[in-house]
């Protein structure tokens, strides 16, 4: 990830700004804010955000997966102990 402002959690501000620097860091954010939005949005521009979707969802799907089969084995269990 490429930082285009200094900051550790957010970028210094100058003290006295002019409209157009202002005008300059609304433009910075608002351009940075729609980079992963449309990353988001239109995953199917760029075969390594397709990748990398895939990805994401595989292993989400594989968690999901193994929750269902210990809630299963968690239910067999308490019914056999329930029993006695």
């Amino acid at each position: 990830m490429v930082w285009v402002a200094k900051g550790s959690n957010w970028f210094t501000a100058p003290e006295t700004a002019g409209e157009a620097e202002w005008r300059n860091i609304r433009q910075l954010l608002e351009d940075e804010h729609q980079k992963p939005v449309h990353a988001v949005a239109d995953p199917l521009h760029s075969r390594v955000v397709r990748k990398q979707t895939r990805m994401l969802l595989g292993a989400a799907f594989h968690d999901i997966y193994h929750a269902g089969q210990i809630r299963l084995v968690r239910r067999f269990y308490e019914a056999q102990t329930s029993k006695g």
